[in-house]
């Protein structure tokens, strides 16, 4: 993807050393919290020591997305610049919903969006308006990236085939 290096995309990279992430976009860490989980108060799914909450700012460009992934975590989508945001999400036992974060609050968006842990996800912009959405994520406990499980398509299809369109769109 060629950046211009005046353009707000640019900018943005620049200003908060976001680097590509392995879901698509970019992304900085933000916040770490300096508190500690030990891994007996946490479930037995998380192995390791954890922030008590982590943060991320994280970039969609046009023409990119966030592919369908997991995590372990609860997470919660903030808009703060750019287009809005459309989040996918599939629950374990295959319910599909979607959530639109941005700042147009008459056509049903909010600034907010919690994924609880365990629910596949993926985000693509509504429009190109600006070309790009600028967002964050909090993540409690702490991420790890040992808590991430990107989505294999062939299996999602497999286990969620009325959403084919949509896995073979927005997985990697």
């Amino acid at each position: 993807m060629s950046i211009k290096s005046s353009s707000p995309i640019a900018s943005l990279i620049e200003k908060y050393k976001l680097l590509p992430h392995p879901e698509g976009g970019f992304y900085s860490r933000s916040y770490t919290s300096e508190k500690r989980l030990d891994p007996t108060c946490l479930g037995k799914e998380f192995s390791g020591v954890r922030p008590l909450a982590t943060a991320i700012y994280f970039l969609i460009p046009e023409g990119k997305f966030s592919a369908f992934h997991r995590l372990k975590n609860d997470e919660v989508w903030h808009f703060y610049k750019g287009d809005p945001v459309r989040i996918h999400t599939i629950s374990d036992g295959g319910v599909y919903a979607d959530f639109v974060i941005g700042d147009d609050l008459r056509n049903d968006s909010a600034f907010q969006y919690l994924v609880p842990a365990g629910t596949w996800m993926s985000a693509e912009l509504v429009s190109a308006q600006f070309g790009f959405g600028f967002v964050g994520c909090t993540v409690a406990p702490g991420f790890d990236f040992e808590d991430l499980e990107m989505g294999e398509k062939a299996n999602l299809i497999q286990r969620f085939p009325e959403y084919r369109d949509l896995l073979n769109r927005l997985c990697l």
